[in-house]
């Protein structure tokens, strides 16, 4: 990895109006982005790549049942810079996580993260609004 994701990530946040003070994270752990309208999101490094993702708590095998189809439709819009384009919907240790695997090529341009962000920030606010109120 020829970056610092936590220093890329607080000046990405900061671009965005949400100034971050520089102890607040680091890149040797998991980053976390906090919400009040849904759960938080994560950055973590694993095998030198970098994934981000959200734990969808208020997701469980009734919606699968009763949304399995909208919620497809839903996962196979298009996520920039995300690896294959879309994210992945995932059994996780603690419950389901959407994951989105990094493209390496979101670092070329300092817009790009913030994309990737906003993309992945909408696209949970959306899942979120339309299908966690099904349980």
């Amino acid at each position: 990895m020829h970056y610092n994701i936590a220093e890329r990530l607080r000046k990405t946040l900061s671009n965005m109006g949400y100034p971050v003070e520089s102890s607040q994270f680091d890149a040797h752990s998991t980053i976390e982005i906090s919400f009040t309208n849904i759960p938080s999101l994560y950055f973590s490094v694993i095998d030198d790549r970098l994934w981000l993702w959200s734990a969808l708590d208020w997701m469980d095998s009734s919606t699968f049942t009763s949304w399995g189809a909208e919620l497809w439709e839903e996962l196979q819009a298009a996520l920039c810079w995300v690896v294959t384009g879309q994210p992945v919907l995932g059994q996780g240790s603690e419950g389901y996580e959407l994951k989105a695997l990094v493209d390496d090529h979101c670092f070329d341009e300092e817009s790009r993260l913030e994309e990737l962000l906003e993309g992945f920030y909408v696209l949970c606010v959306r899942l979120s609004d339309r299908f966690s109120q099904s349980r």
